[in-house]
């Protein structure tokens, strides 16, 4: 199943590149070729891909056993030839072991917060043991002395807990972020992407209407109303506004390269 799963993942991606998420643009504006990408909760692989085109190389992180089958099928060849790197495991603030709940009807939703989880309208769980590591500890295992230009995170209502465990990188590298992030999954969550990441220099951004914001000030209730959401809660629906990706750059250049895409920022 992952095998034919991978296929058909893979056939979509390349036939139908305007399926996913319109953040997916952003990936070779904010990946750069000389420095490492990290996909953190890489899933099926569908910004792994991307990334693979535009950085040096790219560390996978994916604990859920089904989809690192899939993304092992999918990228076998880029895995061979060293530009890709796959870590079985989630990241957290702490070493250990924790629970992976896992949708049966959508594995694409899987969370370490089951709270998260139950946030999504889908029958049946399953729970799987799965290692936890500190990003900041794995420096000699994904290649010390490498730069790190652009992470992406997409963990279901952990973002926090990761970024937590991985703020000496953040300080050492200033990579550009792109973080999914829903209060439905966890309240108040946007407040603490902005209370960890400002103090150490990042301004945080999302897209709306084709123009850059400033997310100070972003309107929870009108740009992340559950009601713009189909039944299961897992896509937008027609002509309906819901953002839920934020960009953080800590760096002039890759804000300059946005403001080129997208115009200047518009205030909050």
């Amino acid at each position: 199943m992952p095998r034919l799963y991978a296929r058909l993942i893979d056939f979509r991606d390349r036939m139908a590149p305007d399926y996913g998420e319109k953040e997916l643009a952003l990936v070779p504006i904010l990946a750069e070729a000389d420095a490492d990408a990290y996909d953190i909760g890489a899933n099926h692989g569908a910004y792994t891909a991307p990334m693979l085109q535009a950085a040096g190389r790219v560390v996978a992180f994916e604990p859920n056993p089904t989809m690192g089958k899939v993304l092992k099928t999918r990228f076998a060849r880029e895995l061979r030839e060293g530009r890709l790197v796959l870590m079985p495991m989630a990241l957290g603030d702490a070493e250990g072991e924790a629970v992976l709940h896992v949708p049966e009807a959508g594995s694409g939703l899987a969370s370490m917060k089951e709270e998260a989880v139950r946030s999504v309208s889908t029958p049946g769980m399953l729970h799987i043991a799965v290692a936890v590591r500190r990003l900041d500890d794995l420096k000699s295992e994904i290649g010390r002395g490498r730069r790190v230009g652009f992470v992406k995170i997409d963990v279901e209502g952990f973002e926090g807990t990761a970024l937590r465990g991985a703020v000496e990188t953040l300080k050492a590298h200033q990579p550009s972020l792109l973080i999914e992030a829903e209060e439905r999954h966890t309240p108040g969550t946007l407040a603490e992407l902005q209370a960890l990441l400002g103090p150490i220099g990042y301004r945080g951004l999302y897209l709306l209407d084709g123009r850059l914001h400033d997310m100070t000030g972003f309107d929870i209730a009108r740009l992340q109303d559950r009601s713009a959401l189909n039944a299961e809660g897992t896509r937008r629906l027609p002509d309906r506004v819901y953002v839920n990706n934020f960009i953080f750059v800590a760096r002039p250049e890759p804000l300059a390269r946005l403001e080129a895409a997208y115009g200047p920022v518009v205030s909050a």
